[in-house]
């Protein structure tokens, strides 16, 4: 999980190289304002689960419990749209660009790189304030677009985005996402049920996805004043008939999908077998939930 490939910025141009540590102990959370405003920025940083790369944050646990994890979709657009006071397509990722060659499915292969590509794009133009972000040659070619067709296929189909340029809108996104994060932790905090931050995704004991789901639904009401639209939660699957491609099949993936799933198993029997945790609790609030 440690990135060697990790730079450091010591002073002016001079860079160094390290390992970046992974201390557990590094739980306090922090928020981060910019540009001497308390409506800039102000995301939550500094604890460790922040770090770690994205497909290790199925092994999180809680309390020796597995984790879920759940998402708002497409955040700083629908943010966006939100303030303009209009109501945005169903798919803000979605171009409409097609090859007739290959049948449309956003879920794999060359749509889901296109979709990665277009989102990094949309949300790196969003929070380009001095104008210098260019499309890769790369990723160009994937997409069988320059630069310019690119922003032209965007301002077509959100012309909201093309307002912000060179702005600092994406500042105040974050400051408004900062907002829905701390209102979410605080619902649950009384509730008794730890809500771990990903700036706009959150993971907390599988058995309290429910509340969770209420929990940012509220919160992105509460705060921008509009329904919230969530990604399908993410957790271990306990069947991998949908990795099985024939030979085209990811061996690689299918062994991470299984070592997941064995995680998952082994920390759910060893709760089973020890349903006290091995530490004091020390929170203020029992866990509690609803009745049925």
């Amino acid at each position: 999980m440690a990135k060697p490939g990790y730079r450091y910025e010591t002073s002016g141009e001079i860079k160094r190289q390290r390992v970046r540590a992974l201390n557990f102990s590094q739980v306090l959370l922090r928020r981060i304002f910019a540009k001497g405003r308390l409506d800039r920025g102000g995301r939550f940083y500094g604890a460790w689960w922040e770090y770690i790369p994205k497909n290790f944050r199925r092994y999180v646990t809680i309390n020796g419990q597995p984790t879920v994890e759940v998402d708002f979709k497409e955040i700083h657009p629908r943010l966006l749209y939100a303030l303009a006071g209009v109501t945005p397509p169903d798919d803000l990722y979605d171009l409409g660009i097609r090859d007739p060659n290959i049948p449309y499915d956003v879920t794999k292969g060359h749509y889901k790189k296109q979709r990665e590509i277009i989102k990094k794009f949309i949300n790196a133009l969003i929070n380009d304030e001095r104008g210098v972000h260019r499309l890769s040659d790369a990723r160009s070619k994937i997409l069988g677009l320059s630069h310019e067709e690119l922003i032209e296929l965007v301002f077509e189909r959100h012309p909201i985005i093309k307002t912000v340029l060179n702005t600092d809108t994406g500042l105040y996104l974050q400051f408004l996402d900062s907002q829905i994060a701390e209102a979410v932790m605080l619902d649950l905090m009384p509730q008794g049920i730890v809500a771990l931050p990903v700036h706009d995704s959150f993971l907390v004991r599988d058995d309290f996805l429910p509340e969770l789901q209420q929990a940012m639904t509220s919160a992105f009401e509460k705060v921008v004043g509009v329904a919230a639209v969530l990604k399908a939660e993410e957790q271990a699957k306990d069947g991998f008939d949908y990795l099985d491609k024939g030979n085209k099949t990811n061996i690689t993936e299918l062994m991470e999908e299984h070592s997941v799933s064995f995680h998952r198993s082994y920390v759910l029997s060893w709760r089973s077998q020890n349903p006290e945790p091995s530490h004091p609790n020390l929170s203020f609030y029992k866990p509690w939930r609803p009745p049925d």
